[in-house]
């Protein structure tokens, strides 16, 4: 499913940004009731949203810096990259999301939104020109960022 299309952050003046959403889609074709996609409503667009105010800690709130067999430093790591997107006022785009959730097999497969299955996504973000992977999880309280990398060619 494309959920969020492009999504152009570019400034105005000195003090704002502005968003565009020339191919925007919310859901799947003709489908007003959940299952949705969340995330334009929801974290993506509070994360990106954070940033664009240089709010670092609201950014943060929803990145689960907290997984098990993370190392010390990594919790540091992901508030100096966030610093980083704010201070080089960098340009996010998101593209595409895939979700997925565990099959009969217990293996996790692509699923569509709709599956009561999907507890994780990944969602593929260029910034300033880079594309990388935003992996999302589905905890208590919402959807979270677990962790990103550079997409692999």
């Amino acid at each position: 499913m494309r959920c969020l299309g492009t999504l152009p952050i570019s400034p105005v003046g000195t003090g704002a940004l502005a968003v565009d959403s020339p191919d925007w889609a919310e859901a799947e074709a003709a489908s007003a009731q959940p299952p949705m996609c969340f995330f334009s409503a929801g974290m993506l667009a509070d994360f990106i949203g954070a940033i664009s105010k240089s709010n670092v800690n609201g950014a943060l709130t929803y990145w689960n810096t907290s997984q098990p067999g993370q190392p010390s430093s990594y919790d540091a790591n992901v508030r100096k990259m966030v610093q980083e997107w704010v201070d080089q006022k960098r340009q996010l785009v998101l593209g595409d999301i895939t979700y997925s959730g565990l099959d009969a097999t217990g293996k996790y497969v692509s699923m569509p939104i709709a599956d009561p299955r999907v507890d994780k996504a990944t969602a593929l973000v260029r910034i300033d020109g880079v594309t990388y992977r935003f992996f999302l999880t589905q905890l208590k309280g919402g959807w979270f960022i677990e962790g990103v990398n550079t997409a692999a060619k």
